[in-house]
Parts: C-alpha cells; structure tokens; sequence
C-alpha cells in the first residue's frame, strides 16, 4: 500500500476519478482478471476518499451552522424570498429549477427588505466570514489516505491521461516521464 497526501478540498475530485475508473470495462487486448484486480484497487480507494470526503463534509457543515445568529438571519432572508417572490394563479410561490423563490415584479421591495436584514444582523453576518475563514482553512489541511496498488502494466487500455494523472499513486511500476 501506498500513501497519498491530499488536501480536503481535492478529496471529492480524486474520489471522482477513481469512481469513473471502477467503471471500465475491459477493452479488446485487456486481461479480464487484471481489469478485475485493477476495478477491486479502485473501489476500496474511492471508498477510503468517500469516508474522509464524508468527514470532511460533517465537519464543514458543522462549522457552516455553528452561528444561531447567522441561521436566524438566514432564515429571515429566506422568510423575505417566499414573501416577496412572484406568485402562480393559484397563489403559491414560483420557485425556479435550482428551488430559489422567483422574485421580478417586486424586487425592489425585496432588496429593501435585505438591505434591513443586512443591517439588523451585521453582526452575525461578520462573523459569518470568520467562520469562513476556519472553513477555508479547513479544507487546506492535508490527509492521508492508504491506497491500494496494482501495475502499470494491468492499467486497462480505456484509462486515458487524465485518469492516469489523477489515479497515479495507486499505480507500481510507473514507466519514467520527463517533466
């Protein structure tokens, strides 16, 4: 086993790779138990990225609502949105793909609003940003996580150079390559 040291916020984009990887099949001249082996290493490191990436992400999240003061806020912004928003004919709120209340025909009503609850709770919101700040530094740390290896050589041919860029470390007998 190899170890990879990663910083948290690149934990989601490695688990990512090795996902994809886990998901090729054998190619033409591939050997179907080295696909199978390679396939295997894949999984148990995405599933060692998934737990610290899940870690990861509680903590973030824990930090994220720490402050009541800045949810109250939150909540009020919200309470505005819904208030405000646009209505369909049966005089429910429009909400759009992404679930944001739709706001055109009184938005500058709106913004009033958010401009007062912008003041009313500047506190929470500066420190919000210091949250935000111990999030972002957060995400800075380095972990290491064990990886399982297998040769260069049982690589299944439809890994292409970014795969191989990301999936790297768990890979032994890596030919030499010029910077």
């Amino acid at each position: 086993m190899k170890t990879l040291t990663l910083k948290r916020k690149d934990l989601y984009e490695t688990k990512e790779a090795y996902d994809q990887a886990c998901k090729v099949t054998p190619g033409e001249t591939d050997n179907r138990e080295d696909v199978l082996k390679f396939k295997y290493a894949c999984g148990k490191n995405a599933n060692r990225l998934r737990a610290l990436l899940n870690e990861t992400g509680a903590e973030v999240q824990r930090l994220h609502y720490s402050l009541p003061e800045y949810a109250a806020f939150m909540q009020e912004c919200t309470d505005a949105a819904e208030e405000w928003a646009d209505r369909d004919d049966d005089g429910q709120p429009v909400v759009d793909a992404d679930g944001d209340f739709v706001i055109t025909a009184r938005k500058d009503e709106f913004e009033g609003t958010l401009e007062f609850l912008r003041n009313k709770h500047a506190d929470a919101i500066e420190a919000q940003k210091a949250v935000a700040a111990k999030i972002d530094e957060y995400l800075e740390q380095t972990v290491e996580v064990k990886l399982h290896q297998v040769s260069f050589a049982s690589l299944p041919e439809k890994i292409g150079g970014a795969y191989v860029d990301l999936i790297g470390e768990m890979l032994t007998d890596k030919p030499e390559m010029e910077e």
